[in-house]
């Protein structure tokens, strides 16, 4: 059950912290980005969010180097996680997969 619950935990975290990094640098407020493209029933692409909100590839790139430092990952495994095509609870399952948080337990 611990590791259940840890697994849960590390889930919420990601969310938490990919919402805050895209919001952040994208001009879209935490709850709604987080209502679109996060916890909507059917969550859209990253594309559709990116083609919207995200200026250039720089700061796709600051964003990514965020969630890497705060995902305890090497950029280059954050870049690995990062499809466009999917929607953003897919890459933050990647990244979990990919042992982000893994130092928490």
């Amino acid at each position: 059950m611990a590791i259940r619950a840890s697994w849960l935990r590390k889930r919420n975290l990601v969310r938490d912290n990919v919402a805050r990094a895209f919001s952040a640098k994208c001009g879209i407020s935490l709850y709604s980005f987080l209502r679109e493209f996060y916890d909507a029933e059917i969550p859209p692409p990253i594309v559709d969010f990116e083609g919207q909100y995200i200026p250039d590839s720089d700061t796709l790139d600051e964003i990514l180097n965020d969630i890497a430092r705060k995902a305890g990952l090497p950029k280059a495994a954050v870049d690995a996680c990062f499809f466009r095509k999917e929607s953003f609870p897919q890459f933050a399952e990647r990244l979990l997969r990919s042992g982000a948080y893994r130092d928490m337990g």
